[in-house]
């Protein structure tokens, strides 16, 4: 029986509609032996700090406020209720947080809306511990929700699911899913800990062919340690002792192998790109990626299904035709270079689709007098006395 199978997983329990968020992450007991539930699952590093990575991502980029009527769309400043939608001060970027750490551990997010306008539409919704949920299927198959054992109204509930299930109600956990992969970096980290812990296992050894007794013994190991701590003259032992220095077995080079690797994939478990953003890659192409490309493979398969479940649930929770979406464009900040050719771009000279004030905004500069009007693009007649086009407006010389 080896350190990481010591028997095989227990088979999966078969649930009800109407079962808690508690067993719907259970504690499972890992090929590994090792039990794991959201508590040891998050003294992963690996996973623990992928996790927190993905929701501080997601509550770092701007959200924009759109009204879309027909074809025309018309950006909005933020309502108190986007600015901070738990009303407690601590702002959006907090409250999206603490959504992706729930859903990131649990693979759900419960929100209690506590208070409304006199329209209906929520003006303050909470994030409560999804532990504390449970729901249950009337006869009709209405659901009816509990939080801490207190009945709430359907209507009155925000639910974020990840990975849904065809039948239930909550969505399925990645630590449920990935037990036996979390459970053997468990397993190896808890042995490597007691073998350099508790393992007494010294770094070298003073060895002598002479007969030594306890006090002359320690004598040696004295006057060695002295050296070593005063001064870096050469130390003379006597008594035919000679010094060798204690190598990791090939076993214990395996396990640190094996600590690396199973790192990797409890960090693949949250999603692409974040072993490469953690410095976890393990010999794959991914390794030879620069920070461009991997920020692209991030927001593409990790980070933008997250994006489009929030956006479509901020948005059930406001008024039509309001929606809201995320400015993937602020993740992707690119040298200084390839953010102007791609100024250059939007502002034309062909078919202009941006604002030089637009740019600007991006580069967290002042607006200019002039920036709101549409770029010139095509060509046009140039001014001999400044080189530039004559219908283009003057530089603003740094006084806007």
């Amino acid at each position: 029986m080896s350190l990481f199978f010591r028997g095989s997983p227990p088979a999966a329990e078969s649930r009800g509609l109407g079962d808690s968020i508690f067993q719907l992450v259970p504690s499972r007991i890992s090929a590994a032996g090792t039990a794991v539930d959201p508590s040891s699952a998050s003294t992963v590093v690996a996973f623990s700090t992928g996790v927190n990575l993905l929701a501080s991502l997601v509550a770092s980029i701007p959200l924009d406020l759109y009204s879309s009527r027909g074809g025309d769309r018309k950006q909005l400043p933020l309502t108190p209720f986007l600015t901070d939608p738990s009303g407690a001060g601590y702002g959006l970027g907090d409250w999206l947080h603490q959504m992706m750490d729930e859903a990131g551990y649990r693979g759900n997010a419960v929100g209690h809306v506590v208070a409304r306008d006199s329209l209906g539409y929520a003006t303050q919704v909470v994030w409560v511990p999804v532990q504390t949920v449970m729901t249950r299927r009337d006869n009709a198959g209405a659901v009816a929700w509990t939080i801490g054992g207190n009945p709430v109204p359907a209507q009155d509930i925000v639910h974020l699911r990840r990975f849904p299930k065809p039948g239930a109600v909550f969505g399925r956990s990645p630590i449920e899913q990935h037990a036996n992969t979390l459970g053997i970096h468990l397993a190896a980290s808890m042995y490597a800990s007691n073998y350099y812990g508790d393992g007494a296992h010294p770094t070298a050894i003073l060895k002598t062919d002479q007969a030594v007794n306890q006090d002359q013994a320690k004598a040696i190991k004295e006057r060695f340690m002295d050296a070593l701590r005063n001064t870096r003259a050469p130390v003379v032992l006597g008594a035919g002792v000679t010094f060798e220095r204690v190598q990791d077995s090939p076993a214990d080079a395996m396990l640190l192998e094996q600590l690396k690797y199973s790192a990797a994939d409890a960090a693949r478990i949250v999603g692409v790109g974040i072993p490469e953003l953690l410095g976890l890659s393990m010999g794959d192409s991914g390794t030879y990626k620069n920070r461009e490309q991997v920020a692209n493979d991030l927001l593409a398969y990790t980070l933008d299904p997250w994006l489009v479940k929030i956006e479509n649930l901020i948005s059930s929770l406001l008024p039509r035709p309001h929606s809201v979406k995320f400015n993937r464009g602020a993740l992707l900040r690119t040298d200084l270079v390839q953010r102007y050719t791609a100024y250059r771009m939007a502002l034309g000279p062909t078919a202009a689709f941006s604002t030089v004030n637009e740019v600007r905004a991006l580069e967290d500069m002042p607006p200019v007098e002039w920036g709101d009007s549409e770029p010139v693009t095509g060509a046009q007649p140039v001014d001999p006395a400044s080189g530039a086009a004559a219908d283009e407006p003057k530089a603003d010389n740094g006084k806007q």
